[in-house]
């Protein structure tokens, strides 16, 4: 992606773009948390219609990778030990949690 800036191919958001409005919290979770890289966690609350992919972002707000949600089981990215932010849409609202990585 070309920039004025310069030449990157890396997109920055800041999760405080999501308004309050957008994030509505919903009674589900996911597990285990903490977890492994390159593990599985499921979704705990499929609902009447279960989220498609989820987003993994950095804690600086950089989207590192989405990954397609399958029978309510996400396989979690190769990433380093920290925490990260996990997003979905739930039943037509953004939903985020905190999800620890650990080595």
């Amino acid at each position: 992606m070309q920039s004025n800036c310069g030449t990157t191919d890396t997109i920055f958001h800041r999760l405080t773009e999501l308004s309050e409005a957008e994030v509505q919290p919903v009674d589900a979770s996911w597990f285990p948390n903490p977890v492994r890289s390159g593990s599985q966690i499921s979704y705990s609350n499929l609902g009447p219609v279960p989220p498609a992919y989820c987003l993994w972002y950095a804690l600086d707000g950089r989207l590192l990778k989405e990954v397609p949600v399958v029978d309510g089981r996400v396989q979690v990215p190769t990433l380093s030990a920290g925490i990260y932010w996990l997003v979905w849409n739930a039943q037509h609202s953004l939903q985020r949690i905190p999800i620890a990585v650990i080595d």
